[in-house]
């Protein structure tokens, strides 16, 4: 069955209810399923909508959506209690490419591409936001496109977004990275994060703690890759990984999704959904799964956004079926395929692989030694203090069996107490041994 191209976003509140947008036959379709009542509702927003909208939830359940209409007006459209509120926030452009919104501390934030008049190649990203009563609207950055305008991806961490968006330098496209503080109200420097010299199409990315996951499709001898950098998170961002994850194919969508502490790299290939997976944070990756649901059932690609506060899965986008929303590419590996990882692309990988090897840190390899040596000894440490009392409760014990061995004749309560005066002793010896040496003299 085919995969479809159209735009479909699921936005779930904290009482767990789907709210979702899809576009289709020039509609674009919200329908909202309550999840106590089981109770559907649908309606059709917009006149002559283009598949050119996103839309986001805030930390109060209310719903906002963005959309571009055929004539070039970008209409703000917010779902409060059920009731849509529309508005023209630009009048007619029909320039106007990638719109994407966001909340930061429920202050609603939008950005969009618009190209420049003199030169249809280079578009100027806007940043367009409510500044006290009033809106305002700043430039971010020129950039210019390849062939095609390729996506722009935003993200939120505590009161900074960061935004990331294709250049072509030198003729090919090249990733980068801005931030901006939310509190200070200004733009940070950006950073090119991307130098190989192949065109790229497509863009997720992932913030884990304090590194950041980047994936991207590149071309290889015509055929498109799935490839995945991943970065430490310090002043700048820093490069500690690179690797190629597919077989040379049509790839396309590559998508991350971080659940049950595996990070899957799920992407479309030849319609189908394939996918590997990580558990040691992208250092060693899967074998290639194909989901046999996918050669049967309609797929789309679901953008997903919640206002929970705490989600067990971490993920911007996920494939899924249209029928009933059920997402595949992730999880249970029953229903699915392995694919041969071909030999060409098993060498690109040990080359990378080898490059890491020269390139090593010694720095960062001394500092993460230095970090472990210090676990384990607070781990002695304890270790340590459970020994002093199990010994003081041993020592009460003592007590107790000289003072019963003076009183009572019973000799099955004098062997009871032996018996657990060996057993104590045997665990003090069990989980003493080796750790002798660390302790201070």
């Amino acid at each position: 069955m085919p995969f479809y191209h159209n735009p479909n976003i699921i936005l779930q509140d904290q009482l767990g209810s789907i709210h979702y947008f899809s576009y289709y036959n020039q509609e674009i379709s919200y329908v909202f399923f309550d999840k106590f009542s089981g109770e559907t509702k649908k309606r059709i927003l917009g006149e002559q909508p283009t598949n050119d909208f996103d839309a986001a939830i805030n930390s109060i359940g209310e719903i906002t959506l963005i959309y571009k209409e055929d004539n070039g007006e970008v209409i703000l459209s917010s779902n409060i209690k059920n009731l849509f509120l529309e508005k023209i926030i630009i009048e007619t452009n029909p320039s106007i490419q990638n719109l994407n919104l966001c909340f930061v501390r429920d202050q609603l934030h939008i950005f969009y591409c618009i190209s420049e008049e003199k030169n249809g190649r280079v578009y100027k990203i806007q940043h367009y936001f409510k500044n006290g009563q009033d809106w305002k609207v700043e430039e971010v950055c020129s950039l210019m496109k390849g062939q095609i305008l390729n996506p722009i991806e935003i993200f939120v961490k505590k009161d900074k977004i960061q935004l990331l968006y294709y250049h072509v330098v030198e003729g090919i496209e090249q990733l980068f990275i801005k931030t901006y503080d939310c509190k200070k109200e200004k733009w940070e420097g950006g950073q090119q994060l991307t130098n190989s010299n192949e065109k790229k199409l497509y863009l997720d990315v992932l913030h884990i703690k304090n590194e950041l996951y980047i994936t991207y499709c590149e071309y290889v001898q015509e055929n498109l890759i799935v490839k995945y950098e991943k970065y430490l998170i310090e002043e700048n961002y820093r490069k500690i990984r690179e690797e190629e994850i597919s077989n040379p194919a049509n790839c396309q969508y590559p998508t991350f999704i971080y659940f049950n502490e595996r990070l899957w790299l799920c992407w479309t290939e030849y319609d189908y959904v394939v996918s590997r997976y990580s558990e040691d944070e992208g250092i060693h990756w899967s074998e290639l799964y194909l989901y046999k649901d996918s050669k049967r059932e309609e797929i789309l690609r679901y953008k997903y956004q919640t206002n929970k506060e705490e989600n067990k899965i971490l993920l911007n986008y996920a494939f899924g079926k249209a029928d009933n929303l059920q997402f595949i590419g992730f999880g249970n590996l029953d229903n699915t395929d392995k694919i041969p990882l071909k030999e060409k692309s098993f060498k690109r990988a040990c080359t990378q692989e080898n490059f890491k090897v020269n390139t090593f840190n010694k720095e960062e390899f001394l500092n993460k030694q230095e970090k472990s040596l210090e676990e384990l000894k607070k781990e002695i440490q304890k270790i340590e203090k459970r020994q002093k009392r199990i010994e003081g409760k041993m020592q009460e014990i003592q007590r107790e069996f000289y003072s019963e061995q003076g009183k009572i004749e019973n000799i099955e309560k004098i062997q009871e107490i032996q018996d657990r005066l060996m057993i104590i002793e045997n665990f003090l010896l069990e989980h003493t041994r080796g750790f002798k040496y660390f302790r201070k003299k």
